[in-house]
């Protein structure tokens, strides 16, 4: 299966909340049955760890979900290039990479 690009914004201190659908390799529904999702951003310099998303699965039969982040979260990323990556982990078969992409954080004046 190949992953779609998409870039996203967070701003620090917001909490950040993206839904995501997913389709297979021929245009269908990507079935979220018996999956888990993992997804991290990473700053790309030294692949640092900067966050885990937390994943829910909204339905399995139509390929949804949501990827997020909370707000004490998104205030301690580092203002620094950054990508991400989702995966669709499955038992005891290979993982899926459903989305990539860059990661752009915007600092805030209020503190």
């Amino acid at each position: 299966m190949s992953a779609t690009l998409y870039d996203i914004t967070i701003e620090k201190r917001a909490c950040f909340s993206l839904a995501l659908a997913f389709t297979n390799s021929t245009g269908g529904i990507y079935n979220l049955s018996g999956v888990t999702l993992t997804g991290q951003i990473r700053r790309d310099f030294d692949d640092a760890l900067q966050a885990v998303f937390t994943t829910q699965i909204l339905s399995t039969g139509s390929g949804t979900a949501i990827i997020s982040l909370d707000s004490a979260t998104t205030a301690n990323l580092d203002i620094a290039a950054s990508s991400w990556d989702l995966f669709a982990d499955k038992s005891g078969q290979c993982s899926d990479k459903l989305r990539y992409g860059s990661v752009s954080i915007i600092n805030n004046k209020t503190k």
